[in-house]
């Protein structure tokens, strides 16, 4: 995991605390923290930051449904006239409110859309903060934040009418990232304002107790015998450039997932996907921010 001080063989837990080489790690009596070290060996070439446990992780698994906030709430937040407000009824259950200019569709899952084409006029690129803190502002004035989410990319596009600036957020448990497979909030934000916004935020409850997660090491293998690689790739201190433990969201119906724990390695630029408790392979389409996902299909 990529945690601050990077000292090649000394654990790393909460607040950077390292221990000598050789020594036992001081667990505090509440047993939450959990002891980090850089990986040791010339069988792979591991990026700096990259951090594998010295001890068994156990994670639960959750039921989460996408939230549904208040219909005639948030329409007031978009519109101020709800006069001029129309509504279109949509055949899969979607409601569409439109004042002619701007659009929010509403879905029976909770998940929320929303477009304003005519702020999509030609201007100039707006700087990185000054699109982050639009978006900010947004966010608070149309829905509000969850407890835990974070920025998990940021892309500069150029379009003929101007600059855009994409924000999406994903949500996390106790610093452990959710994978669903489209981000919890994405903005695209331009010079005239937040053109683009979509809301899929979860909330979640536990559904069956921690269990240990597998060894990642012992499924590194997998990767390279199941994808070859090709030759020059996987060259260097980057090859394995991250390796981390996340949620993955099964689908199990309209609107609900099942979190379940899985194992996040990236390989030359590239994200494999492991289940959690058994270490099988998974597959998640768009899970990987833009970068090309793979793995075997599960077993």
């Amino acid at each position: 995991l990529p945690l601050p001080g990077d000292r090649d063989g000394a654990p790393v837990g909460d607040g950077d605390t390292a221990v000598a080489d050789g020594d036992t790690p001081m667990v505090p009596e509440d047993g939450d923290v959990i002891f980090y070290r850089r990986p040791e060996g010339d069988e792979y070439s591991w990026a700096p930051g990259v951090y594998l446990p010295t001890g068994e992780i156990s994670l639960p698994t959750f039921k989460a449904a996408v939230e549904k906030l208040p219909a005639d709430s948030v329409i007031g937040t978009f519109f101020a006239y709800l006069s001029l407000v129309r509504t279109i009824q949509e055949r899969d259950g979607a409601a569409i409110y439109t004042d002619g200019q701007r659009a929010l569709r509403l879905y029976p899952s909770g998940v929320l859309e929303y477009g304003y084409p005519s702020l999509r006029a030609k201007g100039p690129l707006l700087p990185l903060e000054a699109a982050w803190e639009r978006g900010r502002h947004f966010v608070e004035q149309h829905g509000g934040w969850p407890s835990e989410i974070r920025i998990g990319e940021i892309e500069r596009e150029h379009r003929p009418e101007g600059e855009y600036c994409h924000l999406s957020y994903r949500q996390y448990e106790k610093g452990i990232p959710i994978l669903l497979p489209d981000p919890a909030l994405g903005l695209s934000v331009h010079s005239g304002g937040v053109t683009d916004y979509g809301r899929q935020i979860i909330t979640y409850f536990p559904l069956e107790g921690a269990q240990p997660l597998v060894d990642p090491r012992g499924f590194l293998p997998d990767i390279f015998t199941s994808s070859p690689l090709q030759e020059g790739e996987g060259e260097g201190e980057t090859f394995i450039s991250a390796l981390y433990p996340a949620y993955y969201g099964y689908p199990s119906g309209e609107g609900e997932y099942r979190l379940k724990p899985a194992w996040v390695v990236t390989v030359a630029g590239k994200n494999y996907y492991f289940e959690g408790y058994t270490g099988k392979p998974l597959k998640i389409p768009g899970a990987g921010e833009g970068r090309e996902s793979h793995g075997l299909e599960p077993g």
